[in-house]
C-alpha cells in the first residue's frame, strides 16, 4: 500500500521532488542517482519524479538565485557524500539553502565515496538533524548495479517518493521478471536470425584535452573532426570565473585526440551581433523592410553553408499596434504593458539573392541577456543557445526557437521556397536543435530536438519534457527518433555527421551512431571486441 499523500498540494508547494547536491568529482554518481529516481512512474497520477540536478536543470540568471529557487522548491535534499563533498563550498551552501525552508530536516545522505562509516556519514555537513543514510559504494558488475546498491537506491526512492519499500520491491521484481521473460524468448527464437538483427548503437566519446576532461556545452561535427565547446571553472585570487574554451577533436585510428584551438570556430552557432555590420553584404531589400517597424537589439546571423546565410532580426511594434495598445489601455482598468518586440524579420540569403519575410509569432531571445558579460552572475553563454536552423539543397528551410522565462513559448517554422514565406508547424514549444538529413540530394528526414521548458498554466508551472522526434519525407506524422539515452530535462544537440555517422551531444557527453548486428552489440556491451 502506498502512503496517503495529496500529490497536487505537494506539487504546488514543491516543483521538484528532490534536489541532488554533489561535488563536481562525483558528477557521474549524482547523474546515476537522478536517472534512477526519475525512472519510476507513480501509478497514482502517472507522473515521473522531478529531480533537480544543476547540469540538467539550471536556467539563465544568477547562479546563487537559481540554486536558492531550486533548493526552496524541492521537497527533499539528497546529498552525494564523499571526501570531496566535505571540502566543497557549493555542497555546504546548498545544504544551508535547503535548511532555510519550512521542512529543513527532510534530508537523505547517499554515500558515493570515501571510507566513512554509515553512522558518521554526513554529520559534518548536516548538523542537528536525523539523517537517512544510503550506502551506494558497493560497486557494479559488467556495467550492472550491484544488488546491495539496488536495495539502497530503492530505499532512497521510497523516501523521496513517499512510497512503501514493499511497493517498490514489487515494482523492481516485476521489472526483473519481464527481463527474464525477454531472455527466455531470446533463447527460443532461432539464433541464426535473431543475432543478425541490426541495432542502433550510440558510442560515447570520453573527450579530453591536455589530460583534462571536456564537459561539452556545444558541439559541431564536420568530416572527421569534432569541434567541442567546453565549460570549465578556474579559481583566481579575486573570485571564481567561468570560461568557454573550444577544442578540435580528431577521431582517428589511435582514438580521440584533443587540440586546443583558443578560438570560436562553431559556424552554426554564432552569437548575436549588430545587423548594421552585416547589411553591406545584403541587397537593398533589407533597409526597405524597416518602414513600419524598427529593429530591436542585435540580430542572429548564421552561415549554414558557404554563401548561404540566415538572419533573424527582432522588430518593435508598428505604429498601428501601438495605437491598438493605447486604445485598449484607455478601456482597461489596469495599464497594458507595451511589448518590446512583436515579431521578427527573417532574411534568407543564397546564390547572391536575399528573400525577406516577417514572422509575427517569432520572438527571439538571447540567453544571458544583459548579464551575459558577467561570467560569475550568468556564466558563459553556451554556443548551443540561439536559433537552430536547417537548410536543404532544394530550398527547404526549418527555423526553431526555444522557450524562455517560463512564459514565452518558442516553436518551429518551415519555408518550402527558400525563405519567401513561412508557416508555423504546430505541436512544438521549445525547439533547441534541428538537422535535415538528405540522401542522393533529396530530403530523407528532419529531426527536431526540443528542450525542457517550464511554462505557466494559471498559477502553477507545467513541465514540458525534452523530446527528439523525426519526420520522414512525404509523411505527416512525427515519431520518436533513435537517440542515445537522455533524461526528461537533458540538453540534446544534433551535431551533424562525423565520418559518415550521426553525432549527438546529450548534456556533457558526445555520442556517435553506428548500426551493429545484435551479436556484435552484445559482445561490445560485455567489453569484448569482436
Amino acid at each position: 500500500m502506498t502512503r496517503g499523500v495529496n500529490r497536487s498540494s505537494v506539487e504546488t508547494r514543491f516543483p521538484y521532488d528532490a534536489f541532488v547536491s554533489y561535488s563536481s568529482v562525483d558528477r557521474r554518481a549524482a547523474r546515476h542517482v537522478q536517472q534512477f529516481l526519475e525512472s519510476w512512474i507513480d501509478k497514482r497520477d502517472k507522473r515521473r519524479l522531478r529531480i533537480f540536478l544543476d547540469t540538467t536543470d539550471i536556467r539563465g540568471g544568477r547562479l546563487d538565485t537559481e540554486l536558492r529557487r531550486a533548493a526552496h522548491g524541492s521537497r527533499t535534499l539528497v546529498v552525494c557524500y564523499s571526501p570531496a563533498a566535505v571540502e566543497s563550498r557549493w555542497v555546504e551552501k546548498e545544504v544551508q539553502l535547503f535548511r532555510e525552508r519550512a521542512e529543513p530536516d527532510r534530508i537523505a545522505i547517499a554515500v558515493v565515496g570515501g571510507n566513512s562509516t554509515i553512522e558518521d556519514a554526513g554529520r559534518e555537513l548536516v548538523e542537528g538533524a536525523e539523517l537517512r543514510v544510503h550506502d551506494l559504494r558497493r560497486g557494479r558488475w559488467l556495467g550492472l548495479i550491484g544488488l546491495g546498491v539496488k536495495l539502497e537506491l530503492l530505499r532512497l526512492l521510497a523516501f523521496v517518493a513517499d512510497v512503501d519499500l514493499r511497493t517498490l520491491r514489487n515494482w523492481h521484481l516485476r521489472r526483473t521478471i519481464r527481463l527474464g521473460v525477454a531472455l527466455i524468448c531470446f533463447v527460443l527464437v532461432p539464433p541464426s536470425v535473431l543475432l543478425q538483427l541490426p541495432l542502433d548503437d550510440w558510442q560515447p566519446h570520453p573527450l579530453t584535452a591536455d589530460k583534462e576532461p571536456l564537459y561539452a556545452i556545444g558541439a559541431e561535427a564536420s568530416g572527421d573532426k569534432l569541434i567541442v565547446a567546453s565549460r570549465y571553472r578556474r579559481e583566481s585570487q579575486e573570485r571564481p570565473r567561468n570560461y568557454i574554451r573550444v577544442n578540435e577533436i580528431v577521431l582517428d585510428k589511435d582514438g580521440d585526440r584533443g587540440d586546443f584551438s583558443g578560438r570560436y570556430p562553431l559556424r552554426r552557432h554564432l552569437l548575436p551581433r549588430s545587423l548594421s555590420a552585416f547589411e553591406q553584404r545584403m541587397p537593398t531589400i533589407v533597409p526597405g523592410m524597416y518602414t513600419n517597424r524598427k529593429p530591436v537589439g542585435e540580430a542572429f546571423v548564421t552561415e549554414i553553408d558557404p554563401g548561404r546565410w540566415l538572419v533573424v532580426q527582432a522588430l518593435s511594434p508598428s505604429a498601428d499596434e501601438l495605437e491598438e495598445i493605447r486604445i485598449e489601455t484607455e478601456n482597461a482598468d489596469l495599464p497594458i504593458a507595451v511589448p518590446e518586440t512583436t515579431g521578427s524579420l527573417v532574411i534568407a540569403i543564397s546564390d547572391g539573392k536575399a528573400r525577406a519575410a516577417e514572422i509575427d509569432s517569432l520572438l527571439p531571445h538571447w540567453p544571458g541577456g544583459e548579464t551575459a558579460m558577467d561570467p560569475v552572475a550568468a556564466g558563459p553563454v553556451s554556443p548551443f543557445k540561439g536559433l537552430p536552423v536547417a537548410w536543404t539543397e532544394d530550398g527547404q528551410v526549418w527555423l526553431g526557437a526555444p522557450g524562455w522565462d517560463a512564459r514565452v513559448e518558442g516553436g518551429l517554422w518551415h519555408s518550402g521556397d527558400g525563405g519567401r514565406s513561412w508557416a508555423r508547424i504546430p505541436g512544438f514549444l521549445s525547439v533547441s536543435s534541428i538537422v535535415a538529413r538528405e540522401r542522393a540530394g533529396r530530403l530523407d528526414s528532419v529531426v527536431v530536438a526540443e528542450a525542457h521548458f517550464d511554462r505557466w498554466r494559471g498559477s502553477s508551472l507545467e513541465p514540458y519534457s525534452t523530446r527528439v522526434v523525426e519526420q520522414r519525407a512525404g509523411e505527416a506524422e512525427w515519431t520518436p527518433a533513435s537517440m542515445p539515452p537522455y533524461g526528461s530535462r537533458s540538453e540534446v544537440e544534433l551535431c551533424g555527421m562525423l565520418g559518415g555517422a550521426a553525432c549527438v551531444r546529450v548534456d556533457e557527453t558526445v555520442y556517435t551512431h553506428r548500426e551493429l548486428a545484435l551479436w556484435r552489440f552484445l559482445l561490445t556491451r560485455l567489453g569484448i571486441s569482436p
